[in-house]
């Protein structure tokens, strides 16, 4: 069978508070179109549909065309809720859709629902395994911290309650942070390396759609993927190519995998050069002005007036840096204040710790954190 595997839409995100929905709806048109042209019998969705729990009524609208294209193609999705997403807001009605070949998870509740598929006799199993940590996982099952401390325990035990298929393919949708995985530069750690786990949890399963990091990648075996996001969302990602995967399953449990890019409507560019290069008409009739743009500068002095001038060549100037300046640290840094609004409550109390004690966190600490966030946090 075949199945298109995407991941971490975050439908409703405004990188550099520019709107983005047409570039969104885009992106889904070409996995639409890949459908087509390849004949898939279904969509796996890894979590992360929506960037925030409260997402924008365009973010809904996004979503709801998308899922009614897929409908009109009878297609089965799958879908899972990420750490971004409202698992109750999400899965909103899943009990009328599931009817309607639209699997979404429910709340984590102890036990991993999966839907069974068949064509030409060959029997396929979709577990739905949402975001889960290791708070989550004690609540389900009434377990005391000790029994559920790590999120490794949190995964053990969720596995435990996983049903294979055993005369037929199993695939695992996951949205976790996979030991092995690299983060890309829009993604943020959230307590260190312990929200990790480990690969070997996988191995029951002849292909896992993974979600949660940003980079298209595997981990432990070419068959456990991240996609990656449709778009780009940080400067150090606007030189690569976003994509999404297809993949076929086989009953001798093989599986054949194919990325597949994607083609922004309007791409994420960064261009470097002295202000004078970057407006010049040799170095302009090469650009395409509907893109976005961020601009590094090579001039040795600060220019006066540089941002306005170049948003005149370039309407949808993202900001601008010079080479020879650690203004604000790095590029890196610059995106991180730009998207401080968009930052969970445990990096920003990462963050503030940092900045007080001038050292990171140590991972008894992270843990403490952690472990104290969790008992106070209103779980979804």
């Amino acid at each position: 069978m075949k199945f298109l595997h995407i991941a971490d839409l975050h439908l409703g995100k405004k990188p550099f508070n520019y709107d983005v929905d047409e570039e969104h709806r885009a992106a889904l048109q070409q996995v639409l179109d890949a459908a087509d042209k390849h004949d898939v019998d279904g969509v796996l969705i890894a979590g992360d549909v929506y960037d925030t729990v409260y997402p924008p009524v365009s973010a809904v609208n996004t979503l709801n065309w998308f899922l009614e294209e897929l409908h009109k193609r009878n297609l089965q999705v799958m879908m899972i809720y990420g750490n971004h997403d409202s698992a109750s807001r999400l899965s909103f009605g899943n009990g009328l859709l599931s009817s309607a070949n639209i699997h979404i998870s429910s709340p984590y509740a102890g036990d991993v629902e999966y839907a069974d598929l068949e064509k030409d006799g060959e029997k396929v199993r979709v577990h739905l395994l949402p975001f889960i940590k290791p708070a989550v996982v004690r609540a389900a099952y009434q377990l005391d911290h000790d029994s559920c401390a790590t999120w490794n325990d949190a995964m053990r035990i969720a596995m435990e309650h996983v049903h294979l298929l055993e005369d037929g393919v199993n695939v695992l949708v996951s949205h976790q942070f996979y030991t092995g995985g690299s983060m890309g530069e829009s993604e943020v750690r959230i307590t260190g390396t312990l929200d990790e786990v480990s690969t070997e949890f996988l191995e029951p399963f002849d292909y896992a759609a993974l979600g949660h990091l940003h980079k298209p990648q595997f981990v432990g075996k070419e068959v456990y993927r991240y996609p990656g996001t449709l778009l780009k969302y940080a400067v150090p990602e606007f030189n690569t190519t976003k994509s999404f995967t297809l993949i076929e399953t086989h009953p001798d449990h093989t599986v054949d995998i194919t990325p597949i890019d994607v083609v922004p409507l309007r791409d994420f560019v960064r261009i470097e050069g002295t202000l004078r290069e970057l407006l010049s008409p040799e170095f302009y009739e090469k650009q395409n002005p509907d893109n976005y743009f961020y601009a590094v500068l090579d001039d040795q002095q600060e220019v006066f007036r540089a941002f306005e001038d170049l948003s005149e060549f370039y309407p949808r100037l993202l900001g601008f840096n010079y080479s020879w300046t650690d203004q604000a640290r790095n590029i890196e840094m610059d995106e991180e204040v730009q998207a401080v609004s968009d930052l969970s409550p445990m990096e920003k109390i990462t963050k503030f710790f940092a900045q007080q004690m001038g050292r990171e966190t140590s991972d008894a600490e992270l843990a403490l954190i952690s472990e104290v966030w969790e008992a106070v946090h209103e779980t979804d």
